[in-house]
């Protein structure tokens, strides 16, 4: 078969994955290497004008990434397509490694460069599935891991990842390229064989090869079968994940998946992962969170625990787990507040009255510092706001936002919207009005704002 037989095959192949892709705007993950090089010119081809943005992810990793990345945006004019780069720091103390740190910063930039129903294409073929599974073989990868890659998945909000040459060999690409006289790059990173792909691709499969000629097909097939298996245990998790489902997507009601041992657990917190648009957790996180949430299935007492990885944490406090990124406490200097108009807060929350009052108080908002007390309704004696916050069962990631109301005398009036001293609850009944607090994450979910 020749290269132009070799290029056709491509584009039919191309054209058939065209016809079943989801709906949505279309982005491609380009690198400029040959794979994604035939990929956009593939795509360009066979989509009308405009259908195509091409995403290239400047890792700043080697001196010449800018010098690559003028270079993918030349192609993209060549081709008549968008283009967009998108500059990242990879994180090297993130524990990933400096594959898996790279990889987290490129999905966190396609997340932030495209609209919540991109369909986002990447140009993994054949043998790096193979590649994929001896990896995480050698891993000590579960079978969902072995599954490989998908030829489609979700990705953060209503994104997909769609890899339509998956089932294609890189020979044939390479034909295309020939075929179509693409000049593309060669990164000097694709021969370092201190990266574990790079052993496997150079060193394990040309072995494996010699002995299987079709080794690498025989590896796709068996990731194939793991796949299926897999999606059967995602659907599980997926429903164990919904049925623990709270009012927030980044809370849940971890004594659900009581009595789930420490994998299955894992397929539950991966689906939470996907769900959420981050990074998987390590093994060994899961199997500090199964231990964790076993002790406290045992224990009546309050837990609290915190397990961070990769930018992001999981916290537990009674029957509540939070998978969310870091957030500080309240960074909030003492400011004064007249009521007549909302209190603007960092990170974007607010206090306000409603209605609004006509005549200007004087008030003043601060974060909390600790030790504070409070002379509830129908009490005689102050009340420490601590033992309070924790008594209404709110958890320590929501105690740590709450915006403190005091009056000139120095006397704490309220604590957000849900703990009133006596004075302001019959100041505000006089007023015929109430005090609201939004915090900073819910006020850009509220209509006629903006995010």
């Amino acid at each position: 078969m020749n290269a132009r037989s070799h290029g056709a095959m491509v584009l039919d192949h191309l054209r058939a994955r065209l016809a079943e892709r989801p709906a949505g705007p279309l982005y491609l993950g380009f690198s400029g290497g040959l794979d994604s090089c035939v990929l956009a010119h593939a795509l360009a081809r066979l989509l009308p004008p405009g259908a195509l943005s091409l995403l290239h992810v400047d890792h700043q990793l080697h001196a010449d990434s800018a010098t690559w990345a003028d270079r993918a945006e030349r192609f993209a004019q060549r081709l008549g397509v968008g283009f967009r780069r998108l500059p990242v720091q990879v994180n090297r103390a993130a524990g990933l490694g400096l594959e898996g740190a790279a990889r987290a910063a490129r999905y966190a930039a396609f997340t932030e460069a495209t609209p919540p129903d991109a369909l986002i294409a990447l140009a993994h073929h054949r043998q790096d599935q193979a590649e994929t599974l001896l990896l995480q073989l050698m891993r000590g990868g579960g079978s969902g891991a072995m599954a490989g890659m998908r030829a489609l998945r979700r990705f953060s909000d209503q994104r997909w990842i769609w890899r339509p040459l998956l089932d294609l060999d890189r020979s044939r690409l390479r034909a295309y390229a020939v075929a179509e006289q693409i000049d593309w790059l060669e990164d000097p990173a694709n021969t370092d064989l201190g990266l574990d792909r790079n052993w496997i691709r150079h060193r394990v499969l040309p072995v494996l090869s010699e002995r299987w000629p079709h080794a690498d097909r025989l590896l796709s097939s068996a990731a194939e079968r793991l796949r299926a298996e897999s999606e059967d245990r995602e659907r599980l998790a997926e429903q164990r994940l919904a049925a623990a489902a709270t009012l927030a997507p980044e809370v849940r009601r971890w004594p659900v998946w009581n009595g789930l041992d420490r994998f299955a657990l894992g397929e539950v917190l991966r689906a939470w992962c996907r769900r959420l648009g981050f990074a998987v957790p390590p093994a060994s996180l899961i199997a500090r969170l199964h231990q964790q949430l076993v002790a406290s299935a045992d224990s009546s007492a309050d837990d609290h625990f915190r397990l961070i990885w990769s930018g992001y944490e999981l916290r537990c406090y009674r029957d509540l787990l939070r998978l969310a990124e870091p957030s500080p406490p309240l960074q909030l200097s003492d400011c004064d507040w007249s009521g007549l108009e909302p209190c603007d807060l960092p990170g974007g929350g607010r206090l306000s009255l409603e209605p609004p009052v006509t005549a200007a108080q004087t008030w003043r908002v601060s974060a909390r510092h600790g030790g504070e007390r409070l002379l509830l309704p129908g009490r005689t004696h102050h009340s420490s706001l601590k033992k309070c916050l924790q008594a209404l069962g709110l958890p320590p990631w929501e105690r740590e936002q709450i915006p403190l109301l005091w009056n000139t005398d120095g006397e704490l009036l309220a604590a957000g919207d849900v703990l009133l001293s006596a004075s302001l609850e019959a100041w505000l009944q006089r007023h015929q009005c109430r005090l609201r607090w939004v915090a900073a994450q819910k006020v850009s979910d509220e209509p006629g704002r903006a995010g």
